[in-house]
């Protein structure tokens, strides 16, 4: 124990003698370190117990004893971060011997087995020692907590390969007597035996201490305290091993092989020439610069390479011109044919469109809110200031107001009744739920009475489950529509269609395609294309770079009002802000109905109807209809040109589909009284779509036929 001791302090001695320092040019502890310990073990072994199991002794009990003891070892520390923080693993030997005693006063001598005839006063030693040596691996926590100052948290696990004990009791006065057994002053012997119910592998918690001297070198030199205690006993008895460490632990930075760097700069230089007109003098100058970094490792060494790109431009003076340009103009019809330009002609035809009305509100499923319906709901002081006849010219547009136009033909007819049939799907949670039906009409029933005033006898509500006239109920589509309110009354005015009237501007031809035709030695920048008549904008068009050709559609407002020529000028700027402007003209003729009138020209009248209310998958024209029937008959004279196209909405096949719209429109013409050929009859089934097929109303609206009437006028 004196030479681990004298090591040691020599070891120490010549760390405080050595002039170390922390480099400040490495960070050492960036590194893993390895490395050994040398300690020097002032063993303490906590006992509660008098004797070993199976072993014979008069003691009364031992409770400690101090043992001189060494652990060697080596050490492993990697860095959890690049400061305070490392992670530690030692394997090592450690001598764990301690020395046991206690002793005893003896009053009888007799009765306890000694030879001493009258003696009374005796003393024993009891004593027991041991011979403890284990392999240990101890993983810890290191923290530098201030300057080279560390602290060390750790658990050791030891396994015991030296497990022996020696025992004997001793007496130490008066030395003349002997114990009567053995006739010596030694009893109850027991000499390097294995130490009864022995556990192999005991377990330590570990705290320390320690400063590092870091020499020049990296090589760091750690005198260190720690204390070892045991968490559960050795035997099983109360004996725990616990153990004082002083010493020291020498650690190597483990410093990776560093390969020598190169660094390396490469231009890479281009230079762009261009022409520059209206300079004076060349020039060159750098326009981008841009730096790549990029490491290339060797064998033995490693170079970083620096590429420098540069971009030059050279300048070049040349003359000033500037871009020529022109545009010329070609009329395109409908199917996008080309015809001839002698003049652009405007007409005024007189148009005439009647919109029948869908008495049908869609409600969402299981609801009768009728906020969350598309219908577009008043105030009662709106009411006042709605007209039908200012409604956009749409189907769509014209339905979400059914509720308005009823209400304000309520009003304008007193002795009218209206009755409102509210209805559901009959399906899931509106399965039979005649309340549903009821609150759906009834909500119906409430907005015409706040808003427009009608009075509650004359709004009649009735509920049922599906619609006397039911939609597929199988389908997606049918159950939507049959959650539904509908609207009916015995005075044709209230649900009577829509006439709208329009004079309707048509021009041919109805497209006028321009094609600027550009020169310039610079790239175009920009072009603009003006199209004005008396200086009133008409259309401006604009993009970068040179167009290929820009449409005109003419029949989209502004159109042209004048006999006057349309003017239509094109400029383009260059990149060098030069602008070139080309222009041509476009001869307008106007057929006003005025004129056409006056010069006795041919004109005509186009009137549109549409036909609702085919049921779903029905093509029979029914008493409904009467009324339009006969407004229809009506318009058609013997030089009218008629068109009938029958539609279907999008449930069913498609093929089936346009079957059932050709006969829809057949039927119509039969209640028309239309011979045959005297119509043109189309069946475009589901093949175009008039309108949003996703929206029950859509749909309705979409199991229509169309009627288109041109009547020449004299």
């Amino acid at each position: 124990m004196k030479k681990t001791l004298l090591i040691i302090l020599v070891i120490f001695i010549g760390a405080i003698s050595i002039n170390a320092q922390d480099n400040d040019k490495v960070n050492y502890a960036q590194y893993n370190h390895i490395g050994g310990y040398l300690h020097y073990v002032l063993n303490n072994h906590l006992a509660d117990f008098s004797t070993l199991p199976g072993c014979l002794s008069c003691n009364p009990g031992f409770t400690s004893g101090f043992g001189n003891g060494f652990a060697v070892g080596g050490l492993f520390d990697f860095p959890l971060n690049d400061k305070n923080l490392f992670l530690g693993v030692r394997l090592g030997y450690t001598m764990r011997n301690a020395n046991l005693t206690t002793e005893e006063k003896i009053g009888n001598g007799i009765d306890k087995g000694i030879t001493a005839p009258g003696v009374t006063s005796i003393m024993v030693e009891h004593r027991l020692d041991s011979k403890v040596g284990s392999i240990d691996l101890e993983p810890q926590l290191i923290y530098n907590f201030y300057d080279n100052f560390n602290a060390t948290l750790g658990v050791k696990g030891a396994y015991l390969i030296t497990k022996l004990f020696s025992q004997k009791e001793s007496i130490i006065s008066p030395t003349n007597l002997v114990f009567d057994d053995t006739k010596t002053l030694d009893r109850n012997i027991y000499a390097e035996q294995e130490i009864p119910d022995v556990k192999s592998f005991l377990t330590f918690l570990t705290i320390g201490l320690s400063y590092n001297f870091r020499l020049e070198s990296g090589l760091s030199i750690a005198p260190e305290v720690r204390y070892e205690f045991p968490l559960y006993s050795m035997s099983s008895v109360s004996w725990r091993p616990a153990a004082f460490n002083l010493g020291v632990a020498i650690k190597f930075p483990l410093i990776p092989s560093v390969k020598p760097v190169y660094d390396s700069t490469m231009y890479l230089r281009d230079t762009n020439e261009i022409f520059v007109e209206g300079s004076s003098s060349e020039r060159i100058y750098l326009k981008t610069k841009d730096e790549n970094l990029t490491t290339l490792e060797f064998d033995d060494y490693k170079v970083n390479r620096k590429v420098i790109n540069e971009l030059y431009v050279r300048e070049i003076p040349v003359a000033i011109s500037k871009p020529d340009a022109k545009i010329t103009v070609r009329g395109v019809d409908l199917l996008g044919n080309y015809t001839a330009m002698p003049q652009l002609v405007i007409e005024e035809i007189e148009t005439e469109e009647t919109f029948p009305l869908l008495p049908q509100i869609f409600f969402e499923n299981n609801s009768s809110d009728l906020t969350k319906t598309r219908i577009n709901l008043l105030r009662s002081e709106q009411s006042s200031s709605f007209d039908e006849q200012k409604i956009n010219w749409n189907t769509l547009s014209i339905y979400y107001e059914i509720l308005n136009i009823v209400g304000k033909r309520m009003k304008e007819n007193p002795r009218a009744n209206l009755t409102i049939t509210g209805c559901n799907n009959n399906i899931g949670a509106e399965a039979n739920n005649l309340s549903l039906s009821k609150q759906r009409a009834e909500v119906v029933k409430e907005y015409l009475h706040n808003v427009w005033n009608i009075s509650n006898n004359r709004l009649i509500t009735v509920n049922r489950n599906l619609p006397a006239k039911q939609a597929n109920n199988t389908k997606q589509e049918g159950i939507e529509e049959n959650r539904r309110v509908e609207l009916s009354s015995t005075n044709p005015e209230i649900l009577k269609p829509i006439k709208l009237m329009d004079i309707q501007r048509t021009a041919n031809p109805p497209i006028v395609r321009l094609y600027p035709n550009i020169q310039s030695k610079n790239n175009i920048d920009s072009w603009n294309v003006n199209i004005s008549q008396s200086g009133t904008k008409l259309r401006e068009f604009n993009g970068s770079g040179t167009p290929d050709s820009i449409d005109w559609v003419v029949e989209t407002n502004p159109i042209p009002r004048e006999e006057v020529p349309v003017n239509i000028a094109l400029q383009v700027t260059d990149n060098n802000n030069q602008i070139g402007v080309g222009n041509t003209e476009v001869r307008i003729s106007q057929k006003t109905i005025k004129k056409k009138k006056i010069e006795m020209l041919g004109d005509k009248k186009i009137e549109r109807f549409s036909l609702i209310l085919f049921d779903y998958d029905k093509n029979n024209v029914t008493s409904e209809q009467n009324i339009a029937i006969k407004q229809m008959k009506e318009r058609i004279q013997s030089n009218s040109t008629i068109t009938i196209t029958g539609y279907a909405d999008r449930t069913g096949e498609a093929e089936y589909n346009r079957e059932l719209s050709l006969v829809r429109a057949k039927n119509v013409a039969t209640a028309l009284g239309l011979s045959e050929g005297k119509a043109k009859i189309i069946g475009a089934g589901s093949d175009v779509k008039l309108w949003d097929n996703d929206l029950p109303e859509g749909r309705s609206y979409s199991r229509t036929v169309k009627i288109i009437i041109e009547t020449p006028i004299k």
